[in-house]
């Protein structure tokens, strides 16, 4: 039964993301990639509390009981209309999965599954009603509500408070994330601010400059591509302002979409294929790929579909960079469907899409026998790259995923056979066979650790991997955020031991500059020497279906324009602490972040926006994060358990028992340290928990 809990944590609030990108509720102040679904909740709620009262009110309509539904009721409401704090995540969570528990119990599966989809269109509507509320709702429940069903009434899942740790309500009790940071107070005397108009004019010099600055027989060359997102129905000049999370397809009706790409939609072939081309003009040694290839069209998806534009990438690649080596990893936008994995649980699906993968990249990856045999074991290999000793290690972060709802179950070794434990201890086995062969390895993943959608108790087995490894690790790259940051993996003294490079996205929707990215490595040592991120300007291309293409050039060298002395992970922490006393060069790294689109031009980062900037990148893990951009209060733990006395199962229950009901719960209610006080968290849960096994992905 906490399986739909599970699942429905995770669908509309992914959903609502997507549609705030469209809508002045969310841009340009509120930033919620790095939010877990519970806080970009928070969002909705705060503008729109009636409706979220209203939502509670539908919601509680399933339980047959009345006392049931009064005390669930009660308990929602003080959530949505109290001024509360950030804490009640993990409780309200809990709340949440045993109502929906309670809600499968008595009704038949097709009962819950429409109040899902009624549910969905409330919520859209609420937001704005030109929102096509039905197309997508009764669209993307069917899709992936079954397998929620299936796993509520034929898998035995974890306790609830273990389902809301794979979602990020609840966070791991450890003292992991009270790792020690160094924080600048004040500049250094004597210490010079840059010049905007200075930053600018060498930003533009920069652009004109040589694209390499080394000796190519001194280095080692490599291209990341990530997030593309091809939208295989992409019309020139058809509407952007559909009020979908995705527009530019012919049958939204006539507009102004650009042949090249247009903010509010995912990329066209052409624009893909365009820096395809760029790629073979600079003859790199090899590319790696790190995942999502389908549109952000989750309402409307087939397993042909998904595995078409799989299809459509290896085919452009294989015939435009000809023999150039491309090495990928598995997204979340990949499977069918979007977002869920489980070689167990699901293999009609996972295991159909995975040998379908295998055998589509192994012509441009060169994979073995062995190689292909351990995609379709669990979507991951390595393999050596004929450069030297240098090897490539390509993991499959599904298994730590918060919208992947398998993922409860997943990590349960008694259901899922050791899934997810085979994987780590084959992961751990290739890093320390490659330590005792001499080798050094480039780490691919899709999903960030440290992000709010990454598992934050599989973070800290990731963070003590890289701890253990970084001198075998010389890169590690992934991608899905669409956006040009980085992590750091801090040891027990804080020192930044390893990292992870996030490079920002090709696919263009959300206000973001198609870009990618190229690696220099010195030949001798692998060491990162340098990076540059190629883009185009989407807003500099002409209106029409004539217009040339747009010239890809270079945005800027991390070296040059980071004033890096080296690219250790130590002197990127370094740069975190610049941010504090320069804000011309956080402003400049912002800018980047969404390759140069201006989406961050029209708000200053002042204040505790710092501190938030600098927090998400020098965590690892979403639990550490949290602990440092708000210090004076701990992020909830998974040590704080809701006892709503009675709502363990249904009974008939006369008046007196309800009144004694609502006092154990009120009492309940008031000594669990404020965790349900979150008014925004509150009333974005009511919604969210809702039909979140649909969502988590519209986004990235």
């Amino acid at each position: 039964m906490k399986g739909l809990a599970l699942a429905s944590s995770v669908l509309l609030t992914a959903f609502l993301v997507g549609f705030f990108r469209q809508t002045e509720c969310y841009r340009p102040t509120e930033r919620s990639e790095d939010k877990t679904i519970f806080e970009r909740a928070k969002i909705w709620i705060r503008h729109h509390p009636t409706q979220a009262r209203e939502l509670a009110t539908m919601m509680t309509k399933m339980l047959k009981n009345e006392d049931d539904r009064l005390l669930y009721l009660s308990a929602l409401d003080d959530v949505i209309v109290q001024p509360l704090d950030d804490s009640g995540g993990c409780v309200l969570c809990q709340l949440l999965i045993g109502l929906f528990k309670i809600a499968l119990r008595q009704n038949e599966y097709p009962v819950v599954e429409q109040s899902l989809i009624e549910y969905c269109e409330f919520l859209l509507v609420a937001i704005d009603q030109r929102i096509q509320a039905k197309e997508i709702c009764q669209g993307i429940i069917p899709l992936q509500a079954p397998h929620v069903a299936r796993a509520v009434t034929t898998i035995p899942v974890p306790e609830n408070v273990e389902v809301c740790e794979f979602i990020n309500a609840c966070l791991p009790s450890t003292d992991a994330y009270r790792l020690p940071h160094k924080r600048s107070a004040a500049p250094p005397a004597g210490a010079k601010k840059r010049q905007p108009t200075r930053a600018k004019e060498a930003t533009k010099k920069r652009q004109r400059a040589a694209a390499t600055p080394f000796a190519p027989n001194d280095t080692i060359r490599i291209v990341q591509l990530t997030d593309i997102h091809i939208e295989k129905d992409y019309a020139t000049n058809s509407l952007t302002d559909c009020w979908m999370p995705v527009c530019c397809q012919a049958e939204k009706g006539p507009g102004n979409a650009g042949h090249y790409g247009s903010y509010q939609c995912n990329v066209p072939q052409r624009t893909m294929e365009l820096f395809f081309q760029e790629v073979r003009a600079m003859a790199p040694d090899f590319v790696i790929f790190s995942g999502d290839i389908p549109p952000h069209t989750m309402w409307d998806e087939t397993l042909e579909s998904q595995l078409e534009c799989t299809s459509i990438l290896t085919n452009s690649l294989s015939s435009i960079i000809g023999g150039i080596p491309v090495y990928p990893c598995i997204g979340n936008h990949e499977m069918f469907p979007t977002n869920l994995f489980s070689v167990s649980l699901m293999p009609n699906a996972t295991g159909v899409m995975l040998e379908e993968f295998a055998r589509m990249w192994t012509p441009l990856a060169g994979f073995s026998a062995e190689e292909v045999a351990t995609m379709e074991e669990a979507g991951y290999y390595t393999k050596l790259t004929g450069i030297g000793n240098l090897r490539i290690v390509a993991m499959n972060t599904l298994y730590m995923y918060t919208a992947n709802f398998y993922n409860v179950m997943n990590h349960n070794d008694l259901i899922s056979n050791g899934e997810v434990t085979r994987l780590k201890l084959k992961i751990a086995a290739i890093l320390a066979q490659a330590r005792d062969d001499g080798e050094k390895v480039i780490f691919v993943g899709h999903h960030v650790p440290g992000n709010g959608d990454f598992i934050a108790t599989a973070s800290h087995w990731y963070q003590e991997l890289m701890v253990n490894f970084s001198d075998v690790v010389v890169l590690h790259v992934s991608g899905h955020t669409h956006s040009d940051e980085y992590r750091l993996f801090l040891d027990d003294e804080g020192n930044a031991a390893s990292m992870v490079y996030v490079s920002p996205s090709i696919d263009i929707h959300g206000y973001k500059n198609p870009s990618m990215r190229v690696f220099y490595l010195d030949k001798a040592t692998y060491e990162v020497l340098d990076y540059e991120q190629y883009y185009f300007d989407v807003k500099a291309v002409g209106p029409g279906d004539t217009v040339p293409p747009p010239t890809i050039v270079r945005l800027y060298s991390a070296k040059e324009e980071y004033g890096l002395t080296d690219f250790s992970p130590n002197s990127w922490k370094d740069l975190l602490d610049r941010f504090r006393t320069d804000p011309v060069l956080l402003q400049t790294h912002r800018s980047h972040s969404n390759a140069n689109s201006d989406d961050f031009a029209s708000y200053a980062c002042t204040g505790q926006c710092v501190e938030d900037y600098i927090c998400r990148m020098l965590h690892s893990t979403y639990d550490g994060y949290e602990a440092c951009s708000t210090p004076p209060t701990s992020p909830p733990t998974s040590g704080t358990t809701i006892t709503w006395p009675i709502i363990t199962e249904y009974r008939t229950t006369g008046p007196a028992a309800g009144r004694r009901a609502r006092r154990l719960a009120r009492e309940a209610y008031d000594s669990a340290a404020g965790v349900l006080r979150s008014p925004l968290l509150g009333s974005v849960m009511v919604f969210a928990t809702i039909a979140s096994v649909v969502a988590g992905s519209l986004v990235a």
